[in-house]
């Protein structure tokens, strides 16, 4: 950021400040520089009261030295006159700067028109973009320099009245005029004409890299007084507020433009002319500003740096320029670089409490004469009559007729916005109907985890837990039937919606021309019906097959829990002497039933259940039995646990085979339904395989495979 602002604020190295600067216009008129003039005010009453040096001095009418040598006043050391200098003070720079024209204290408003924007007056009505700005510090007299006082004008009033009084000489000539007028404020654009309009944006033409300015109004104008109320308007409306450095500080940046279309000897001329009051540069400790007005300075602060970098970008002819660091640049881009004959009138002060600002204007002053602008006449050509022109849009048209009639296709956008409303109406009952029915599905499964809980409870057991679980069910068939309900709801508008596609379908086969167009988005709506409905499908499979892992997790931590503790206790029974044979039959019973679920598999094919299952459970058995010899003693204290802890895997169904075992190729995959609670017509379908067999998910031990346990798992999916 340092880098950028020195950038900014110090002149090209390759340029000696000491040497003399002018900016001759050179014989082309398409190349035009940019012409300066720089205005020195007087001392104010502030600056007369602090006893201020004088800093600027006007040599000529085109130069002047800033920071001018003074006669050393001899000074003393113990008495004695000292011939050298006093190092103490601080040496003078003496620069010497020649501008187009240089104005000093005495010179009015009128002799600053005569000498700079009287003369591009003639530039508009030839089609040419004029503006004139004035830059400079807060306080040095750009706002009186642009719009004066009542006994004073300014050059935006002294140029609107030579404007119109060119308008009245030119009598060969149809002049309409318009005008705007925007200010910048806190890096916001705002039309000072309607002041209650939102905040304007800016928008960049694609092709030539115009800026133009989203919303902002253009007011014809009819008499010269609409133009001079217009600008005493916004004048009113602009944001000032007084500082410690100027009693009226402008706060924003203005720009009043006037718009010209001139209609002369078959042509049509468009041009416009920008007047521009920029705010001025200022430094906090300086103004004394805080809070609001302290932002308001760094904006403009802000501004006026992305100004500078574009000056000296422009001066030193780089193809970059950074013209979108700032809402200020944009709108200045086609008043510096653009197609545009651009007057600057730098305005500073002479007193040495402004030193450093005079000095920072007068280097950008230097800069901006740099600046080359092309430019060229906006000009239309009408040397054809106006029959002419009617016959030649009397040809245009014929020739657009028969393109279309060669070109031209079935008007089937009615027929589009039906199939659309149809399918749609389709899309959003489906849906609802879908996820209702997904509801009822996983309220279905809720109400049989409860169920099944509550089978596991003993009469016995804690009435509280057992009304907790009553409770719950009535409460999840209530939804249920809630949900039936509402289903119910939707058929006749299901059955309503189907007629009206069937219907809409046979309309669409009896349209020979545009058949085959209608069939394309017929079927493309019908797809996306269909893709909606596999999406819920799939989200609600996605559910099921979570809540089934979450139960067969909990159930696989219930068996690791409870087997050791079943295989600790038969132990201890048995070393005591107190088992028997039907109690031994019912542990190999409960031993197979648990292995089973821990060997869960979903039904499949009787081909697919393991051969050895029996054997396998046998094996375990007698481990256990060779495992509980030392407990047949009396043995009161366990020492030996047997605890199964299988490793799982996940195993896939078998491809069909065909002849010699090769792969027989993939159905597509069906859709079954099949409700789980009579009084509830579910119609989600499920996935499955190629076989057109029940799906099968088999967890099995590492070692050998688990016994199948019948459990229906396709019922809630």
């Amino acid at each position: 950021m340092l880098n950028r602002m020195n950038k900014a604020s110090t002149p090209n190295p390759k340029m000696n400040l000491k040497r003399s600067f002018s900016s001759a216009l050179g014989p082309d008129s398409s190349h035009l520089q940019v012409k300066v003039f720089v205005r020195v005010r007087p001392f104010n009453d502030r600056e007369k009261t602090c006893a201020c040096r004088k800093v600027v001095n006007v040599v000529d009418k085109s130069s002047l030295i800033f920071d001018p040598e003074e006669e050393d006043e001899l000074f003393y050391f113990k008495g004695v006159p000292q011939k050298s200098r006093d190092i103490t003070r601080r040496l003078n720079k003496n620069l010497h700067f020649e501008f187009d024209q240089v104005f000093d204290q005495e010179s009015t408003n009128q002799e600053v028109f005569e000498a700079s924007t009287k003369n591009i007056i003639s530039s508009i009505f030839e089609g040419y973009n004029c503006s004139v700005f004035a830059y400079g510090a807060t306080g040095a007299g750009k706002t009186f320099t642009m719009l004066g006082t009542p006994e004073h004008p300014g050059i935006a009033y002294l140029t609107i009245v030579e404007l119109l009084k060119f308008i009245d000489q030119a009598a060969d000539m149809k002049v309409t005029l318009g005008a705007s007028y925007l200010e910048v404020y806190n890096e916001n654009v705002k039309d000072l004409l309607y002041p209650s309009s939102a905040v304007l944006h800016l928008r960049e033409d694609a092709t030539g890299g115009r800026i133009t300015v989203s919303g902002l109004k253009v007011k014809q104008i009819d008499h010269a007084d609409e133009l001079f109320a217009l600008l005493s308007a916004g004048n009113r409306n602009r944001s000032q507020h007084p500082t410690d450095s100027n009693a009226e500080s402008s706060r924003s940046h203005a720009v009043f433009q006037v718009h010209a279309r001139i209609v002369s000897n078959g042509q049509v001329k468009i041009s416009k002319l920008s007047m521009i009051d920029l705010a001025g540069s200022e430094r906090g400790a300086a103004t004394g500003c805080r809070g609001i007005r302290f932002k308001e300075g760094s904006n403009i602060n802000k501004s006026l740096l992305a100004l500078g970098n574009c000056i000296n970008a422009l001066a030193d002819g780089l193809k970059h320029v950074p013209y979108r660091d700032s809402k200020l640049t944009r709108i200045l881009k086609d008043s510096l670089g653009g197609n545009c004959r651009t007057i600057m009138i730098a305005n500073v002060s002479p007193s040495s409490s402004s030193f450093e600002d005079t000095y920072n204007t007068l280097k950008y002053a230097t800069r901006t004469k740099c600046i080359k602008a092309t430019i060229s006449k906006n000009v239309m050509n009408e040397s054809l009559s106006i029959p002419q022109y009617k016959k030649m849009v009397q040809e245009l048209n014929a020739k657009l007729t028969e393109i279309q009639g060669g070109l031209s296709f079935p008007d089937i956008s009615n027929w589009k916005n039906k199939i659309e409303s149809l399918f749609e109406d389709r899309r959003k009952l489906y849906k609802e109907i879908l996820l209702l029915q997904s509801q009822g599905k996983l309220t279905n499964w809720r109400i049989s985890q409860k169920v099944q809980a509550l089978s596991h409870h003993d009469p016995s057991s804690k009435l509280q837990c057992l009304d907790r679980l009553t409770t719950s069910i009535s409460q999840l068939k209530a939804r249920s039937d809630s949900i039936c309900g509402r289903i119910a709801e939707y058929r006749p508008l299901q059955e309503q919606n189907d007629k009206q596609i069937e219907k809409l379908e046979e309309e669409i086969k009896k349209e020979e021309k545009i058949r085959h167009m209608l069939q394309l988005i017929f079927d493309y709506q019908k797809g996306m019906v269909e893709l909606e409905e596999h999406k819920i499908r799939c989200n609600h499979f996605e559910k099921i097959v979570k809540l089934k892992a979450k139960h067969e997790e909990n159930l696989n931590s219930t068996i690791k829990t409870v087997l050791p503790i079943l295989n600790q206790y038969h132990a201890l029974i048995k070393g005591n002497g107190q088992d028997n044979p039907e109690l031994t039959a019912k542990y190999e019973d409960a031993l197979r039933s648990l292995d089973g679920v821990k060997g869960v598999s979903w039904l499949g094919d009787e081909e697919e259940e393991e051969e050895d299952s029996e054997d396998y459970i046998q094996l375990r058995l007698n481990s256990i039995k060779e495992n509980d010899v030392d407990l047949q003693n009396g043995a009161k204290s366990l020492t030996t646990t047997f605890f199964l802890s299988p490793i799982y895997q996940l195993s896939k169904p078998k491809n069909n085979r065909i002849g010699n075992g090769t792969p027989s190729p993939a159905k597509k995959p069906k859709f079954i339904l099949k409700p789980t609670n009579p009084r509830v017509n579910f119609n989600i379908k499920t996935p499955v395989p190629s076989n057109n067999k029940e799906n099968i998910i088999r967890r099995t031990p590492l070692i050998s495979t688990a016994v199948k346990l019948k459990t229906p798992v396709k019922e809630y999916i």
